[in-house]
């Protein structure tokens, strides 16, 4: 069986192979890469209507030098290609931009396009080109999320059934964000939440505070810049798909959680989460490892407590409304078979 066959067996059992869906993730592998001159092109004619892309990547770090990703979107009503420079990614670089169309309000905003008010678009092509020596023969995949966030709605929990055997995936390290080390150290929920789950899937120890300066966006001055992180999950799992995604719905955790696979979510709430420490209102990301539908609750380790010593159970309501918030924004690492 071809590899890209077993990623499409992985990505329609949890729900990104479904039609006519406000988002859906495009994946593109070594089969599909387009080589010229040692630079790679991806190209999709034909998308899911979108006004929103995440791309992310998963590659060994150049030995040399530096990835440069770079966007183009067909605009329709210009008739004409507009291109973003994304990213630069290499071993000490994560280098986000901010990137604006001239000609219309579509913009590159350091993690994510955006299109023009009002517009839908259906093209797109990714480029990665090597600078300074880096070969973009490290190249695993690019994947790349489209959304129309006008279709948004949010999920009815409500209606999920109650007499449900618990899901709960053991053996996930619990990790606390804070050193006392590092006063920056209350931005590091995004690789501490990374460091939880590339250490389930090698049973090692990582060290949060290593993992935040591999992932620091220097343009931002951020450690948790989306694609940078599921980008350092892929250099230390190499057998593993790793991307930045924003699900469907409720029912796509579960998929993974009954494969095994925990998931980082990104949420965003101004009010308290009953049992957290304080209000998320400027976004935190954590790792979902489990999901109790009898009681309505979430299991999470939640990298934010600094004496963190065991997983926390969230109401299942308001935390997927804060989920909901980052229009249903998650790291997933996956492996590929």
């Amino acid at each position: 069986m071809k590899k890209n066959s077993i990623y499409l067996i992985i990505l329609s059992s949890i729900g990104y192979m479904h039609a006519h869906t406000w988002t859906k993730t495009y994946h593109f592998f070594p089969e599909a890469f387009i080589r010229k001159t040692g630079n790679v092109t991806v190209e999709k004619k034909g998308a899911q209507p979108f006004n929103q892309l995440l791309v992310s990547w998963t590659a060994d770090l150049p030995a040399k030098g530096y990835l440069r990703f770079s966007l183009e979107v067909f605009d329709e009503k210009l008739h004409k290609w507009s291109t973003y420079k994304m990213y630069e990614w290499g071993k000490g670089i994560n280098h986000s931009f901010l990137e604006k169309d001239p000609s219309s309000s579509a913009r590159y905003v350091h993690v994510r396009f955006e299109g023009a008010h009002g517009r839908k678009y259906h093209q797109f092509r990714i480029n990665v080109q090597g600078y300074k020596g880096a070969d973009t023969q490290v190249l695993r995949s690019i994947s790349v999320c489209a959304s129309d966030l006008a279709l948004f709605k949010p999920e009815p929990i409500d209606d999920y059934p109650k007499n449900v055997k618990p899901l709960y995936i053991q053996g996930v390290p619990i990790l606390s964000q804070h050193s006392a080390d590092y006063t920056e150290s209350t931005g590091w929920c995004s690789p501490a939440s990374i460091a939880q789950v590339i250490g389930f899937y090698t049973n090692k120890s990582y060290d949060v505070a290593t993992l935040a300066q591999e992932v620091f966006d220097s343009k931002l001055s951020i450690y948790g810049s989306w694609p940078f992180n599921t980008a350092l999950a892929g250099v230390y799992l190499p057998g593993y798909l790793c991307y930045v995604a924003r699900l469907n719905s409720l029912k796509d955790i579960i998929r993974l959680l009954k494969r095994g696979c925990p998931v980082i979510l990104s949420i965003c709430s101004s009010e308290l989460l009953p049992g957290a420490l304080k209000p998320y209102d400027k976004g935190h990301l954590i790792t979902v490892v489990g999901i109790d539908l009898n009681k309505r609750e979430i299991i999470c380790h939640d990298t934010a407590e600094k004496n963190v010593q065991k997983a926390v159970r969230y109401p299942l309501k308001p935390f997927v409304q804060a989920w909901e918030n980052r229009y249903r924004l998650a790291y997933v690492i996956v492996p590929y078979f």
